[in-house]
Parts: structure tokens; sequence; C-alpha cells
């Protein structure tokens, strides 16, 4: 496995989860508030990614984890049009996701 290959699959174990640590990544219930709009986009993205509401927060969590994880270590943050510009892909954000 590539170096490239390796990190990609950490990085997706890391938005999906890792079962081996079961004890550490039990689950905790936790109480907040959203705005309406907020709570309307999160129904949305649960419905057209298959997800329940607190796999698409799960996911959203980690990928904005990455992110700053990224811009710590210098790195930029965006969309790039073609996945052969890409240094990190983010797999795993969907169930049906295929990359």
């Amino acid at each position: 496995m590539s170096m490239s290959e390796e990190r990609t699959e950490r990085l997706a174990r890391q938005l999906v989860g890792d079962s081996k640590d079961a004890d550490r990544n039990a689950s905790r219930q936790i109480t907040f508030e959203l705005s309406p709009e907020m709570y309307t986009i999160l129904q949305k993205l649960a419905a057209a990614s298959g997800q329940s509401l607190d796999g698409v927060l799960n996911r959203a969590i980690a990928l904005y984890k990455a992110s700053l994880d990224a811009l710590h270590e210098g790195k930029h943050i965006g969309v790039a049009g073609r996945p052969e510009s890409l240094e990190t892909e983010f797999v795993g954000l969907t169930p049906t996701a295929s990359r």
C-alpha cells in the first residue's frame, strides 16, 4: 500500500470510525440547539445521504477536524474540479461513496 493510500485509509477510518477501539469510541449522548435553518439543512443532508442525523453530524465534525489539522500544517482547504489535483481525498462521507 502506498503512502498516499495509507493516509487515505487512515482519514477514512477517522471519518467513519474504527471499531477496534470500542471503549474509547463508545457513543456519548449530548443535547444542543440548532437554528431552524440549520436543522432543516441537517435533515436534508441526512435524507440525501441516507444517513441518520447523528451520522451526518459525526462526519461533519470529523471533516472539520481534518480541515483544521490541515490548516495547522499550513495547507489550504478547498474543492478541486479533478480528483488528480487532490493531495488528500476524503472518503467515507456517505454510505454510497465509491472512490
